[in-house]
């Protein structure tokens, strides 16, 4: 019944506002333009419930800033639009998937912040997705192994890596990055609503300059005492027009030490 009521109350505040009806009813008189990527919502209620799909966006606010539950978080830098040929070429996410981060950066041709603690690891597993027109992501899990890579395998059933906790890293630390390729993409914006047990920590200026916005999930306070009472935490930031989230379960002092360590 808690996952019920929890999202009985999420949708109890959608607003559907006279703007949003505006900009679907023009959106409908123009049925040969695909839709595109207008927000994404990051949710532990149910993994149903998360609204990440390229398309019109039911929400709170449809040009608000990012917000965690109910509350609005502080503005990060703004996005700006991402001019790059290869990004408005047709390719599938195939040629790119299981590649490592440095050979993603080398075959678009883009300067992408990068650390140098994700070096010489051979388990970055990449997704790529874009419309070709308006967006791109790319999602790089097992960015930062941390202390895991002393426990880390291989599946070769399911591909993917398996891991137990660290000392100091609960989990590998993934990395996401969005960028905006068009004008109409940039006028709508990109929200990111981050619902259910997560929960806004804190916003802080990073070494480099960044404005970092801290947000955790609050399900950790359920779990036994120890080390499994370490939250996941999003760290999220934008730099020279494209955001980046960092996200992992270890403390707040190493994620902030992760940022500062994101260069060119």
């Amino acid at each position: 019944m808690a996952i019920k009521e929890q999202i009985d109350k999420e949708l109890s505040t959608i607003k559907f506002t006279s703007q949003m009806k505006e900009n679907v009813y023009h959106r409908l008189q123009k049925p040969d333009k695909p839709f595109f990527r207008l927000t994404k919502v990051a949710s532990i209620i149910l993994s149903v419930f998360l609204l990440t799909s390229v398309g019109v966006y039911a929400g709170r606010e449809f040009w608000g800033i990012t917000h965690v539950n109910d509350i609005a978080i502080p503005d990060l830098d703004n996005m700006k639009i991402v001019e790059n040929d290869k990004l408005t070429t047709k390719w599938y996410n195939s040629e790119f998937e299981s590649l490592s981060y440095d050979t993603i950066i080398n075959r678009l041709g883009l300067p992408l912040l990068h650390s140098e603690l994700a070096e010489d690891n051979p388990y970055m597993h990449t997704d790529v997705e874009s419309d070709f027109d308006n967006y791109c992501e790319i999602q790089v899990k097992n960015y930062i192994l941390g202390d895991t890579k002393n426990h880390i395998m291989v599946n070769q059933d399911i591909g993917r890596c398996e891991y137990e906790p660290g000392e100091k890293y609960l989990s590998p630390v993934e990395l996401e990055i969005d960028m905006i390729l068009s004008e109409e993409q940039y006028e709508i914006g990109w929200n990111e609503d981050y619902l259910g047990y997560y929960e806004y920590v804190e916003s802080y200026i990073s070494d480099q300059g960044y404005r970092v916005n801290i947000i955790q999930d609050t399900s950790y306070r359920e779990a036994p005492s120890g080390s499994d009472a370490i939250s996941r935490k999003c760290f999220i930031f934008v730099a020279d027009g494209i955001r980046y989230t960092l996200k992992g379960r270890t403390s707040i002092e190493t994620m902030k030490m992760i940022v500062d360590s994101m260069k060119y």
